[in-house]
């Protein structure tokens, strides 16, 4: 049987390996042929020697593509890259040569990326659009730029007085790639990834729609006019894009403003056009890739403003709340020991003005007003103490042997003056003894909160306290027939501070948490069965060894 385990387990291994190569190679084969189809496009904008191009998406794509969805994606690359220049005549070792430093630029450029602490592909930090211009636009693009010229130039493509010049035009085609491509598919495909269903929102479709048509008018305008001043212009649906859209706005728009620009260029419109193609095309992408880099760095300043801004908001609202629940529990806590202390004096103060020394009677029951009022400040403090210790994880256990049906009715004959007074009737069945290692204080506690409650909501209904278990749990069941708790107030009524809504009666609202805390730090667990206006069921269950807590 255990081999037939293995062996299953050793199949379904196997058969997810070969699921994950098969989806590596399909993603291989998209991004060879993206890769083939680009680069063959941008090699078509009068591009020197046939093989170095101021249009050169296929870096933005090979960059992104790793980042996205790892390096094991570089033979794509790789391949992508050799197939190009193959198909527009370099020779194999040149074209090996150029594909090398491609790979090499989207390696160098992946790694340098994934280095940044936290790096994220929404480039809303400022410091992941830093690193994008200083380590990718700077620093990994000269290495195609100087491996793919250096290539050409010991081909004989290229010849070495026109080094230079070539490598410009190679390295400024590269930036605009990782400039204007890159981040528009890096930006998306978080935004794809994390989105989430949105209703209709007619206002924003409406500024969306607002928005590309400014673009799509300015570009009629300033394709229309020699001045390159007009091409500024272009920063107004930009800033736009960034104050309203974020980075998915600014991607968008200098992608959509770049392809209008080249197409317009190239068909000799625009304030960029000037006597050659080549030349036409360097003052645009010059003016491109600045543009970019700026809305870049604006983008991401907005993004942090915003994110500093809401969570600086999220800060003062937390404290706020803070601020009023501490209010709320002062007031409470002023109130409920309010109560017994002037309960207290006045007991005193009627006992002073008429001491009755000789009648037993009268001092006796003074004397049991006074007890019950020192009882109940002694409970509100010592639950206010508790609630300390639980928070600093300070609560103590001393377990011991101990029946729990006696300590049921040691609490009940203890409270027999307030049941006398609630007009309730509280009757106890309990089993043969149940009898368990645990702290006789603490389930003591759990005894009286449950009593207590059920007194304060019983609304002079019987009581029915219950003990039972098996060989390894105690469980103590209290049940009143009174106000009950309404199903929306059932999940809350164990918190700190939390009462019942629909009751009028004081307390801190501790008891039920307390009871928690306490069944939860020996092993054990509390819950409630209600209903309004038929009482409610409290069940604590107890380990009655603490080896057998979970």
């Amino acid at each position: 049987m255990q081999s037939l385990r293995e062996g299953g387990s050793i199949r379904a291994r196997q058969l997810r390996a070969n699921a994950s190569s098969i989806r590596t190679g399909i993603q291989i084969v998209i991004v060879t042929v993206i890769y083939v189809v680009t680069a063959k496009l941008g090699l078509m904008m009068d591009a020197v020697a046939g093989f170095a191009t101021l249009v050169w998406p296929p870096t933005g794509i090979a960059l992104a593509a790793l980042i996205i969805f790892g390096y094991r994606l570089w033979p794509g690359v790789a391949l992508g890259a050799f197939l190009a220049n193959t198909l527009t005549g370099a020779s194999v070792l040149v074209a090996l040569g150029i594909a090398s430093g491609n790979v090499l630029e989207a390696v160098a450029g992946t790694c340098a990326l994934r280095s940044i602490p936290g790096f994220q592909r929404c480039l809303e930090r400022l410091r992941d659009v830093l690193a994008l211009l200083v380590l990718v636009v700077t620093f990994s693009t000269t290495v195609s730029a100087t491996m793919g010229v250096a290539s050409l130039t010991l081909g004989g493509i290229v010849p070495p007085s026109q080094y230079g010049e070539t490598w410009l035009v190679w390295w400024l085609g590269d930036v605009i790639g990782a400039l204007i491509v890159a981040p528009l598919l890096l930006v998306w495909s978080v935004s794809i990834k994390c989105a989430k269903p949105r209703t209709f929102d007619l206002k924003l479709i409406g500024e969306t729609c607002a928005l590309t048509l400014s673009v799509v008018g300015l570009s009629l305008f300033v394709f229309g006019e020699p001045s390159v001043f007009g091409a500024y212009l272009f920063f107004l649906p930009l800033i736009w894009a960034a104050l309203r859209f974020g980075q998915r706005g600014v991607v968008t728009t200098t992608f959509a403003v770049s392809i209008v620009a080249v197409s317009q260029t190239v068909f000799g419109r625009g304030p960029f056009v000037q006597e050659g193609l080549s030349d036409s095309l360097f003052a645009l992408q010059t003016f491109m890739a600045v543009t970019a880099a700026t809305f870049l760095i604006l983008g991401s300043a907005l993004a942090e403003r915003q994110y500093f801004f809401l969570h600086e908001q999220q800060a003062r609202t937390t404290a706020e709340a803070a601020v009023r629940s501490r209010d709320a529990f002062i007031s409470v806590a002023s109130h409920e020991l309010r109560s017994p202390l002037s309960g207290l004096h006045l007991a005193m103060e009627l006992f002073q003005r008429n001491p009755t020394i000789g009648d037993k009677e009268h001092t006796t029951q003074t004397a049991a007003k006074v007890s019950r009022q020192l009882q109940r400040m002694t409970r509100l403090v010592h639950n206010l103490l508790d609630v300390s210790r639980i928070r600093a994880g300070k609560l103590h256990l001393d377990y011991e042997q101990v029946d729990l049906g006696s300590i049921v009715r040691d609490v009940v004959a203890r409270y027999e003056q307030d049941i006398q007074r609630s007009g309730s009737d509280v009757t106890i069945t309990a089993d043969s003894p149940i009898v368990g290692v645990w702290d006789p204080m603490r389930i003591e506690q759990i005894v009286t909160n449950l009593l207590s409650n059920a007194l304060k909501y019983g609304s002079g209904m019987p009581i029915e306290i219950r003990v039972e278990g098996d060989d390894r749990t105690g469980r103590l069941i209290v049940r009143d027939n009174g106000i009950g708790i309404a199903a929306e107030d059932q999940s809350r009524i164990f918190e700190q501070f939390e009462r019942i809504a629909t009751s009028k009666t004081g307390g801190l609202g501790l008891g039920l948490w307390i009871v928690r805390q306490i069944a939860s730090a020996v092993g054990g667990s509390i819950r409630v069965v209600s209903e309004l206006g038929r009482g409610s069921t409290f069940n604590v269950e107890l380990p009655r060894s603490p080896g057998y807590a979970p």
